[in-house]
């Protein structure tokens, strides 16, 4: 093994390369990876399961850290989970959950089916994590307390993820199932997949899930329980990843496609040779996909910008935290691509995430977000206007971003912009600043002003921060603005918007503004959900009909609602 390292130990050289402009380095691997890499939280490095049975724990300087024997070949990637605990299953059915830390790879506990393991370990929450196998069994099992529950599904698992708010979905040839973590089991027959290949899935921002494997797409929207096939795409599919929109960017076997949110095709790229893993995708149009050729770096117009050719050897690329891309091609040669770029908004990679098999996609939370822009220079000026925290440094930001939303180019040459008016909407709302017991930072007009523009720009990742602004709103006007920012998108698959607008007019039942506000934000979702809806618009609207509004709103409600109650 000191051989294969040796050749390992040259990251440290070419891990520590300045990110200020694109180097591919490349030095030999004595084997290929089996999965493909895993980045440790904290930055502490990679795990490497080679061919020759033996895990590596490879520092970001590029040092053998520590390594553990498994003494059978694994059959996946290593999933990293909290507490330093990673999980990596092994060819003859057992599960190996191991700590890492003091350099060391210490194996604690273990579990084993009588089959080989189908898919990698999916964490959940309170650290239990999602096992397979190819005898048709998963189990949800807690290495830390020794608590596994088994699940019989009769099919075996080809993809997982976790959901908070539902459990585990997996996928199967003929299914798609839910197993809750207190082991319930809900299933939904899809047309069983006679062809080979593999499956993916993906859940965006709101919820949908998109399910991909050998006979292409499908959209499934949970609180409906309606899974719906979208087409082949030039199966096999190679992998999914989510646009700004939460639509699905799929790769088939030679094509790229771009579809909307509600699975419609916008535009698709050519691809020079067959895929084998991807995509990447940044907030400015690009991406990567890796071919049997090697990798390439185009945009959503169709242009191919860069190659590298590298042929493909069977292991997916691992994105790592800073950017970089980290893979061993088809030779046997570790390379780590060094780049600066816009932050990575989705990704379908092997090894990607520690909860999603398949497919990772950047947090969502308002923090994550603001954290993942620190190096875009225009975001930098805008940011430092914002933390002023001052009147004219917010005013001065919304100068600057609705000049651009005049000239139509400003979530083309500013992705970063709706966290910056997400950050005024949030001044003496959620971020309150305090001086003598008195709010200094409360600026209703500007807020107004930035809900104005969010009502144009909104994407589904903005969702949640809009959520709980908009609830915690004071001032009317404001909080009526942000209920068409909040609609922009008119998606809503797990119902929560409607509720939370019907919760707003219980609230103030006899508000006109934002009754009209609440009646347009309903139009927007039936207009793009049709009778996929949610079940308590209907409600919503209903009761705006019902309710003590001027005529002409409950004529414009009463005909919105005739249409939903018509509809097949």
């Amino acid at each position: 093994m000191k051989a294969k390292l040796g050749g390992v130990a040259f990251l440290a050289f070419f891990l520590t390369i300045s990110l200020s402009a694109q180097s591919l380095q490349e030095r030999p691997l004595a084997g290929r990876l089996v999965g493909g890499a895993s980045e440790l939280t904290g930055g502490e490095g990679f795990l490497l399961p080679c061919e020759d049975e033996t895990l590596s724990w490879i520092s970001p300087q590029g040092q053998l850290v520590a390594q553990w024997s498994a003494d059978e070949r694994f059959t996946a990637w290593a999933s990293v989970g909290p507490q330093r605990v990673s999980v990596i299953p092994l060819l003859s059915g057992r599960v190996v959950a191991l700590h890492w830390g003091n350099h060391a790879l210490r194996p604690f506990a273990q579990t084993s089916r009588d089959a080989e393991p189908s898919i990698p370990a999916v964490l959940g929450d309170a650290g239990r994590w999602l096992l397979g196998w190819n005898d048709g069994w998963v189990s949800i099992w807690s290495p830390l307390t020794g608590h596994k529950i088994d699940v019989f599904l009769g099919e075996t698992p080809r993809a997982a993820l976790y959901d908070p708010g539902w459990g585990f979905w997996i996928r199967t040839r003929a299914a798609l199932v839910l197993v809750r973590l207190e082991a319930n089991l809900t299933r939904w027959p899809l047309p069983e997949s006679k062809n080979p290949g593999t499956y993916f899935l993906a859940q965006g921002a709101l919820g949908t899930l998109w399910l991909g494997g050998p006979d292409g797409l499908y959209r499934f929207q949970p609180a409906i329980g309606k899974a719906v096939h979208l087409g082949s795409f030039d199966s096999p599919l190679h992998g999914i990843a989510l646009g700004a929109d939460d639509g699905p960017v799929v790769l088939g076997n030679q094509t790229l496609f771009f579809l909307d949110n509600t699975g419609l095709v916008k535009n698709s790229v050519a691809l020079p040779a067959e895929a084998r893993s991807g995509p990447i995708l940044d907030d400015k149009g690009g991406f990567w996909v890796y071919t049997e050729r090697g990798l390439f770096f185009g945009r959503s117009d169709g242009r191919l910008l860069r190659f590298w050719p590298t042929p493909w050897g069977g292991t997916p690329p691992l994105l790592a935290s800073k950017g970089d891309l980290l893979w061993v091609a088809s030779d046997w040669e570790l390379r780590l691509l060094s780049h600066q770029s816009p932050p990575y908004l989705s990704w379908s990679q092997a090894g990607g995430s520690p909860q999603r098999s398949n497919f990772c996609h950047r947090g969502v939370s308002y923090r994550d977000r603001m954290k993942a822009w620190q190096g875009e220079p225009g975001f930098q000026v805008l940011e430092a206007l914002l933390q002023e925290g001052t009147r004219a440094g917010q005013e001065k930001a919304l100068e600057l971003i609705e000049a651009r939303q005049k000239q139509g180019t400003l979530m083309t040459d500013w992705s970063f912009a709706n966290l910056i008016l997400l950050g005024i909407a949030r001044s003496g709302v959620t971020d309150v600043r305090l001086d003598n017991g008195r709010i200094v930072n409360d600026w209703p007009d500007l807020r107004l002003r930035a809900y104005r523009v969010l009502a144009q720009t909104a994407t589904p990742e903005d969702r949640n921060e809009l959520m709980d602004l908009v609830e915690r709103e004071y001032e009317e006007p404001d909080q009526n603005e942000g209920v068409l920012a909040l609609a922009h998108s008119g998606l809503d698959p797990d119902g929560e918007l409607t509720q939370l607008l019907e919760r707003l007019r219980q609230k103030h039942p006899g508000d006109q503004d934002l009754a009209q506000a609440l009646l347009e934000a309903a139009q927007r979702i039936w207009t793009v959900n049709g009778p996929d809806a949610p079940s308590n618009l209907a409600s919503l609207v209903n009761s705006l009909y019902q309710g003590n509004y001027p005529r002409v709103l409950r004529v414009q409600a009463e005909k919105l609602f005739q249409k939903m109650i018509e509809s097949p």
